[in-house]
């Protein structure tokens, strides 16, 4: 809006900041899967906005193409995995776009003042890249130590099923930002594959307390969070018990995953 302001045309810089919902996406994934989520999640909103000020001539051609945009953008996020606020952001773009039709710019025009307003959205998601890229995996591996040491501690007690279940979730979310979401191979060397050991170690130990049955002695929270803080020797190779494991499947990408997109199953 103040570039908007500095050139003279207010109403091309509100137009633009609809971009900025770009932001709103991809917060906790690993910067280089971000990158693209957001270039992505630019262009699609950038083409909504653009759709809606061309179907804003005939007002049935307006809802369809609300209609449209809703029934895309459902089906593009479920494939992508995409949080909160999902399909409706793109859904408000395009029916922002019938609106802003009163400025009587060609859609191409407002397709890309949108799109430059996800570019500085994107600039902004990927600054912290810069300090630390691998801020994202060591958080979550950081957390999954922390849950796991917490279900280690009050394991046999009643708070364990409440722990039990914060633990299972933080270590399926970091095996998603570990694996699911890199589309980089990673070299032996890098600390991606050390993050990745580590994670495998906090899975053993979450396990073994699960099938052991026994109370865990009280070494194993503190060694589960010098796991997470990667106080844990360096291998030139993934752990024996990994063999098997996706770590070579397909990387991830916004075509692979839409490629990839099944409707839902659930258990009966």
């Amino acid at each position: 809006m103040l570039v908007g302001w500095s050139a003279g045309s207010v109403g091309a810089g509100l137009i633009a900041s609809l971009g900025a919902f770009t932001s709103r996406f991809g917060g906790d994934r690993p910067y280089a899967n971000r990158g693209i989520e957001l270039a992505t999640v630019a262009i699609s909103l950038a083409a909504a906005v653009a759709l809606g000020d061309w179907s804003a001539q005939l007002p049935w051609l307006g809802v369809a193409a609300v209609s449209l945009v809703a029934v895309a953008a459902v089906w593009l996020c479920n494939a992508l995995a995409v949080g909160p606020p999902g399909a409706y952001v793109f859904v408000v773009a395009c029916a922002a776009g019938v609106g802003v039709s009163a400025a009587h710019l060609p859609p191409w025009a407002i397709g890309l003042l949108v799109l430059s307003g996800g570019a500085v959205a994107w600039l902004v998601q990927m600054a912290g890249a810069v300090l630390e890229f691998r801020a994202p995996e060591r958080a979550a591996v950081s957390a999954a130590a922390e849950a796991v040491a917490g279900y280690l501690e009050v394991a046999n007690t009643p708070q364990e099923r409440t722990a039990r279940h914060r633990a299972a979730t933080a270590l399926h979310k970091s095996w998603s930002v570990l694996v699911n979401y890199q589309p980089l191979a990673a070299r032996p060397t890098s600390v991606l594959h050390r993050l990745r050991g580590a994670n495998h170690a906090l899975h053993v130990l979450f396990t073994t307390a699960l099938s052991a049955g026994a109370a865990p002695s009280a070494e194993c929270a503190g060694q589960a969070r010098q796991i997470g803080a990667l106080q844990l020797p360096r291998r030139r190779s993934p752990p024996e018990p990994l063999t098997g494991f996706p770590w070579a499947a397909p990387h991830w990408s916004p075509c692979y995953a839409v490629r990839s997109a099944r409707a839902p199953t659930y258990a009966t």
